[in-house]
């Protein structure tokens, strides 16, 4: 009965976590069933509307999100009524990796300002997987201490990819070299635009 169900719901889980990528790297990567279960059981779960925005640029990341269902867009704040996304995000993608970084045990370092606005769309709502850094470390020095290590390894992908360190999710800047987007010329175009509507 019970057992039973817990174990499919753990192997449910694993199934659903395995492929996603923070960063370049698999965020379930030297992870157990169980422990890819325990984190999961710490993560909060945050549902947004069309048109919210679920992390706006010039801010800082203070959590990562993976995509549960629904679907978002990746925006500069000038675009957000108008033009083309710069990327489309859906089910099983994750974004805002960088706050990883400020929390790194082995060496943390300051997070740069995002790029980009996150914006949730889609007629279903956005529904997120959260997770939350200071929370997971907290519980590492509990009951749990394999999540420091966790941490630790995703954190050190994430500091050694010099466009996430720069404001730029992972999956942002995948998702327009696939559609043939240089994202270095389009933010420096939305830069100069901006300043130049400033004047």
């Amino acid at each position: 009965g019970y057992e039973l169900h817990a174990a499919s719901e753990r192997a449910f889980t694993c199934k659903f976590f395995e492929p996603i990528k923070c960063g370049t790297r698999s965020i379930t990567t030297g992870l157990s069933m169980d422990e890819v279960s325990r984190v999961v059981s710490l993560m909060t779960v945050r549902t947004f509307s069309k048109g919210d925005i679920v992390v706006g640029e010039g801010k800082v990341d203070e959590e990562v999100f993976v995509i549960k269902s629904g679907s978002a867009i990746a925006k500069r704040p000038a675009e957000a009524t108008s033009g083309a996304p710069l990327a489309m995000l859906s089910r099983g993608e994750c974004f805002g990796e960088q706050a990883l970084v400020a929390y790194n045990p082995a060496g943390g370092s300051k997070p740069a300002k995002r790029r980009v606005s996150i914006v949730a769309n889609g007629t279903a709502p956005l529904v997120t997987f959260v997770i939350s850094p200071p929370l997971l470390l907290e519980k590492s020095a509990s009951d749990l201490p394999f999540l420091r290590d966790w941490i630790s390894q995703l954190a050190a992908d994430v500091q050694g990819d010099k466009d996430i360190m720069a404001g730029l999710d992972a999956v942002v800047r995948q998702k327009a070299k696939d559609d043939g987007v240089d994202m270095t010329t389009v933010l420096a175009k939305n830069i100069k635009k901006g300043k130049r509507g400033s004047r």
